[in-house]
This record gives C-alpha cells, sequence and structure tokens, in this order.
C-alpha cells in the first residue's frame, strides 16, 4: 500500500508532462497515448485494490467529471448531438481527466508525495517557461526549434496559442509565490521562479494572462494573512520583492508588444459577435444543449457575420459548456470547481483555478484538448488537498515557522 502514492504520482507526472509537451502536435496520437495511458494505469489500480481488498481514497470532484463523461455518452447515445463523433471524443476527454483526477486523489493523500507533486508541478511549469522565452525570440514560430506550428510567431513552448500558454501560468504562478512566503529558506528562488513566469507571459503578449497574473498577487498575499502566514510588515515586504523581480524579468523581455495589443480597440475583436451568437444559440438549446464538442458545427446556422475564418471556439468557456451541454452541462461543470472550491482557498495557491476561471469568460481554457484539460483539473485537485499548514503565533515576538510546502510541521506548545 505504501507504494501506491508514489506509483500514482509517477504515472500520472508522466502522461501530464507527455500531454503538455506535445499539444503542438495536431495529429490524434498524442491524444490516444495519453487517453491510454491512464486508462490503463487506473485499470491497474483498480484490479491491484480489488485482488488486495484495499479501498481506494475518494474526493468530492470525481462525481462531477463522471457525471460528465456519463452526459456526453448519452448526448451521442440517444440522437441529442448535432456532432456525435465529436461528443463522443468530448466524454472520451472527461474520462481521461477522471482516470487523472483517480491517480491524483491516490497520491496527495499521501503527504511525501504530495509535496513531491507539488515541487515537480513547478519545477516543470518554471523549467519550461525558461525554454519559452528562449524559443519567443529565436524560433521564428516552430516548437522547440524543431517542429512546424504553422505559425510564424508568439507560439510559446508546445502552446501555440499565447492565451493556452498564460492559463498554464495561471496555475503555477500563485504556488511560486506562495512557495516563497512559506519556505523562507528558498524564498529568493521561489521570487525569481514566480518572475520567470510573469516574464514569459509577458513576452507571449496574452492581455488577459498579465491581468489574471497581476490580480493573482494581493489575492495571494490576503489569503497568506488571513492565514496568518505573515505579518502586515512582511506583506509589504513581499510585495516589494514581488513586484521587483517581476519588473525586473519583464523589462527584460521587453513589454513592447503587450503594449500594442493593449492599444488595440477591444471592441474590434471577433470574440465579441462570435459570444452574441452563442447566445443566441443558447437559447434555442438550453436544456439539451448541442452536444459536447458540437459547437463549431452548429455556429454557422448562428454566425452573423462572415469572418472569412473557420470559427472553432466561442471564446467563452462558460458560454460553450452551457451551448454544448445544456443547463445541465453547466450545472456540473460549476458543481465541479464547487467541489474543490474550498480546498482551492485554504491552500492559498489553489487560488490559480480561479484566475483561470476568470480569463474563460474570455477564452477556451478548458477546450485546447485533453492533455490540458487533465492539467488543470489535475492541479487544482491537487491545491485542494494541500492546506495552508502554517501559522503565526505571536509569545513574546514575531516568528515564523518555515518549511516547504506539503512537508507539515507541528506546532509545538
Amino acid at each position: 500500500m505504501t507504494k501506491l502514492p508514489g506509483i500514482a504520482a509517477c504515472g500520472l507526472g508522466l502522461w501530464t508532462c507527455f500531454g503538455i509537451l506535445t499539444l503542438f502536435v495536431t495529429a490524434r496520437w498524442p491524444v490516444t497515448v495519453l487517453e491510454a495511458g491512464l486508462f490503463i494505469q487506473v485499470a491497474a489500480l483498480l484490479t491491484w485494490a480489488a485482488v488486495r481488498n484495499v479501498g481506494l481514497r475518494w474526493h468530492a470532484v470525481l462525481l462531477p467529471v463522471a457525471a460528465m463523461a456519463a452526459w456526453a455518452a448519452l448526448q451521442a447515445s440517444f440522437g441529442l448531438s448535432a456532432a456525435p463523433w465529436r461528443t463522443e471524443e468530448k466524454g472520451l476527454e472527461y474520462l481521461a481527466t477522471l482516470a487523472a483526477l483517480v491517480l491524483v486523489v491516490q497520491a496527495a493523500g499521501d503527504r511525501v508525495w504530495r509535496g513531491r507533486m507539488v515541487n515537480g508541478l513547478l519545477i516543470f511549469g518554471t523549467l519550461l517557461a525558461g525554454v519559452s522565452l528562449v524559443q519567443l525570440a529565436s524560433s521564428q514560430g516552430k516548437a522547440f526549434w524543431l517542429f512546424d506550428t504553422g505559425y510564424s510567431d508568439r507560439v510559446v513552448g508546445p502552446f501555440v496559442s499565447p492565451n493556452a500558454f498564460a492559463q498554464f501560468v495561471e496555475i503555477l504562478f500563485p504556488l511560486a509565490l506562495y512557495q516563497a512566503i512559506s519556505w523562507r529558506r528558498k524564498t529568493p528562488l521561489m521570487v525569481l521562479a514566480a518572475g520567470i513566469l510573469f516574464a514569459s507571459v509577458v513576452a507571449g503578449a496574452s492581455r488577459a494572462g498579465t491581468v489574471v497574473l497581476l490580480a493573482e498577487i494581493p489575492a495571494v498575499l490576503w489569503l497568506c494573512r488571513r492565514a496568518r502566514l505573515v505579518s502586515g510588515r512582511t506583506v509589504g515586504l513581499f510585495s516589494f520583492a514581488f513586484a521587483s523581480v517581476i519588473a525586473l524579468c519583464s523589462f527584460v523581455v521587453g513589454w513592447n508588444v503587450l503594449i500594442t495589443r493593449f492599444g488595440q480597440d477591444p471592441l474590434a475583436d471577433l470574440r465579441w459577435p462570435v459570444m452574441s451568437s452563442s447566445y443566441h444559440m443558447l437559447r434555442d438549446h438550453f436544456w439539451l444543449g448541442t452536444g459536447y464538442g458540437a459547437w463549431p458545427m452548429v455556429y454557422p446556422q448562428y454566425a452573423t457575420f462572415d469572418a472569412g475564418l473557420f470559427i472553432n471556439q466561442a471564446h467563452c468557456d462558460w458560454l460553450q459548456v452551457a451551448c454544448e451541454g445544456g443547463v445541465l452541462g453547466l450545472g456540473l461543470f460549476v458543481w465541479s470547481i464547487a467541489a474543490l472550491l474550498k480546498g482551492l482557498l485554504r491552500s492559498v495557491w489553489g487560488v490559480g483555478l480561479l484566475g483561470v476561471l476568470c480569463h474563460a469568460i474570455l477564452d477556451f481554457p478548458f477546450q485546447h484538448g485533453p492533455a490540458f484539460t487533465v492539467f488543470l483539473f489535475s492541479a487544482a485537485t491537487l491545491a485542494a488537498h494541500c492546506e495552508a499548514r502554517l501559522r503565526r503565533r505571536h509569545p513574546k515576538g514575531a516568528h515564523t515557522w518555515e518549511q516547504p510546502l506539503g512537508v507539515p510541521r507541528s506546532v509545538p506548545g
């Protein structure tokens, strides 16, 4: 039983890294490998647990995600989808997400492996952000300097969409900030990691991503103060440190492209008429939806203009989930977030998922493929298992216990 968390953590880490690093591939095979790997590992886990008569851990988020996969299967099976094959693919995506969450729950229940997963997540993200910074300056749109993506610029690591990369960073940035506060011996290193993560989003010129990251800084500091991890004076010191390093790193990569994009007329963006058309679609398919994954097939019936392009997403995940899943699909999505919410806030760094959900008002983070959906839900579930365990005490003077996340240390006395 003691080996189970480690096997689950290593397997999930392998599949998640593989999925993220192959996001630029347009062929189906990386998705097939990711989903098959997760299914095989969970099947082996369930078989082993049944043979050994060992109970597995449970978390409330598993139920709504399983329900989303079941609703997709019903839509495809009973003629409720305008594109049954797309709905079947989306159902497999939710099923793969469920498999990943089963592994997260088993691994995160162990204190040591929970800490290793958290630290591994931050290391992977920071290294990828660093590589992406160099790639942006020198690859001419090729992923990792080798693979043609069909774009000439703004390809950030394996992400052909800078907004998708920004959403990836929105999960990790609060973790770097929180580790800087809670792991005092590593504060300079964690602050530097936060600066690299922020600078990579600036270099990718994601407007919404930059705004979300800026909002995450006071959110993390407020939650840390509320959890008594820092004093009021220390909040000021960390604020100054974060602002200084972030400004320095961003100055090095340059603000020019981002400032130019901020100067563009926001009302000229195509997403507004697309979202308006999606609203009309929702009115006609409010109860049962068009079928998960069927939005691109149904949209031409509601399009109010010809952009000369294939519009593949609603550019508002909340609208698209409601259009495709109907009121039931939207309810299941909200339920999955509600099941994690308390743990996300108590962990402090889990506020990153809330940043992604805010970004989803103007973008589509949950439509970038199975690998990214698995990453978002897995990171959020891991965060929900991590609580802010440090507490300030005030005997004769201020004192803060220092420890890395995931390695709790009891306060004596």
